[in-house]
């Protein structure tokens, strides 16, 4: 038999019910795709909605290095699987990018520049996100972005640089939404 768990808050005020489809007793009355579609095709209002909703709701991108450069010296770590790659969907109209790279040759810090990219794909707020990844060696490292499209490396935790150690990074911000 199926269970049916109803979530409550601490005053026992029912919040939202979960089900199985095998609870339910009378799935003959459940409108079937087809009808779903039919209604769709009716009403263009709900078309439109439909349509505004994938059009500000979109996967992820392919993974790609277009307008992306390593800068001052930056090599990849292994293969070029490790060269800095992007992507990007949009949620809610608001377009969200990952990038992702494997560099070393890094030697200084205070806030020099290792990877550009395209500077349509800058964050929101540039000068209030700082990124911080740990190393192979055990050290951690902090990243920023600029205005200019630039990822700078503000320094890591031991305060040395060796041109053989790894710089892994995965980040992920919100880009200005078009409004």
């Amino acid at each position: 038999m199926a269970q049916i768990t109803l979530f409550k808050d601490k005053d026992g005020t029912q919040l939202l019910p979960q089900t199985s489809y095998e609870a339910i007793l009378d799935k003959d009355r459940l409108g079937s795709a087809e009808d779903i579609e039919e209604l769709i095709e009716k009403d263009g209002d709900l078309q439109k909605a439909i349509n505004d909703i994938n059009a500000n709701n979109t996967s992820w991108t392919a993974w790609q290095s277009v307008g992306v450069n390593l800068l001052n010296g930056a090599q990849i770590s292994v293969d070029t699987n490790d060269y800095p790659q992007y992507r990007s969907r949009k949620v809610g109209g608001s377009t969200q990018v990952e990038m992702a790279f494997s560099i070393k040759n890094v030697i200084a810090a205070n806030d020099t520049a290792y990877v550009s990219f395209p500077t349509s794909l800058v964050p929101v707020m540039v000068s209030k996100q700082s990124f911080v990844f740990a190393m192979d060696s055990g050290k951690t490292a902090s990243w920023i972005i600029d205005s200019n499209g630039n990822i700078k490396l503000r320094g890591n935790s031991a305060g040395t640089y060796n041109a053989s150690d790894n710089y892994q990074v995965l980040m992920k911000w919100e880009v200005t939404p078009n409004v």
